[in-house]
């Protein structure tokens, strides 16, 4: 049986709906179900599980404070532990004013530090969850729940290359009242 963390902060209630539809989706198709405040989860959760669903609100294009405290209590075991997590599948859902799911890109960058791969799209809800997003948040845990272990999964976000920034041939600097200066690279 697999086993699905449901890791998340509501201050609201509005992430915390979601979450439950879709701890109770992958109940419904057969998984174990843990779910954990941010504040009460430990490192091993996300160790000893088969899958995580993480669900914050979204605040200033951020996560939630308390839900980037898990991180941050942690911070020197993550890469430490990276061996004993294994690569493991992820989703979202998120509860948002007007920034949509732009909060969840910081942990993202982790969790892929981390081996987890972000399989299904975010549910996003805008503000109180609707029917269609409780919805849409049971179907990501009943599919969550149905995915079959791998070795590696097929990622929606490919890790972007990365490089060392190259000075322009030519860079144009504009200076205070619209006086210009060329600067050519020597």
């Amino acid at each position: 049986m697999k086993k699905i963390l449901f890791l998340y902060y509501s201050l609201s209630g509005h992430t915390e709906r979601m979450v439950l539809a879709a701890a109770e989706g992958a109940r419904e198709a057969g998984a174990e179900v843990i779910i954990k405040q941010t504040p009460d989860a430990e490192r091993d959760d996300l160790v000893n599980c088969d899958a995580v669903i993480m669900g914050t609100g979204n605040y200033f294009q951020k996560e939630a404070g308390k839900f980037r405290d898990y991180w941050d209590r942690y911070d020197y075991d993550w890469l430490k532990i990276k061996k004993e997590i294994g690569i493991k599948p992820m989703g979202w859902v998120v509860s948002a004013g007007v920034g949509g799911d732009a909060c969840t890109a910081t942990v993202n960058g982790l969790m892929r530090a981390l081996n987890f791969r972000r399989v299904f799209p975010n549910v996003v809800a805008f503000e109180d969850p609707t029917e269609a997003d409780i919805e849409n948040s049971r179907k990501l845990g009943r599919d969550m729940a149905l995915m079959e272990p791998a070795d590696d999964y097929q990622e929606l976000d490919p890790p972007k290359v990365s490089g060392r920034w190259k000075w322009p041939e030519k860079i144009y600097v504009i200076a205070w009242k619209g006086v210009g200066v060329e600067v050519t690279k020597a």
